[in-house]
């Protein structure tokens, strides 16, 4: 559970660090320890203390909470899954529309099947008729 809390949470850091082009350097900066230190740190070396975590909640401007998320959502990933919504409505629309196009065409064929079928009954009702005089004579 530890492990899986840690690896989180250093996930988290690769992602909100790389979400604002920063490098480990500058981020070691802000913890006041050096890029090795913040590599190890993020790479799960070396634990991140509660003190930390918090100086870069602020610094990132998220809360501490976000860094525990399995589901860390970026303001870029954001963006994407708007995008990527917008695009989804528009296939629904679309395959709405085409769906109420197939459903026209499948009552006008089951209309045409309807008058044929009452083609062929009456069809087969005069053959029988003609059937029946014919025996007659």
């Amino acid at each position: 559970m530890i492990n899986r809390f840690k690896e989180t949470i250093c996930s988290n850091l690769l992602k909100l660090r790389r979400a604002h082009n920063y490098s480990q350097q500058y981020v070691g900066r802000v913890l006041s320890i050096s890029q090795p230190a913040y590599k190890k740190m993020e790479n799960g070396v070396t634990n991140i203390n509660a003190c930390q975590l918090g100086a870069l909640a602020g610094f990132y401007g998220v809360p501490v909470q976000r860094f525990y998320s399995d589901t860390m959502m970026l303001d870029d990933d954001a963006d994407e899954m708007k995008e990527r919504w917008v695009q989804l409505k528009e296939q629904l629309h679309n395959t709405n529309m085409l769906l109420e196009v197939y459903r026209k065409r499948i009552a006008e064929l089951e209309a045409k099947v309807a008058r044929k079928d009452a083609k062929i009954e009456d069809l087969r009702s005069k053959t029988g008729d003609y059937n029946h005089r014919l025996s007659k004579l």
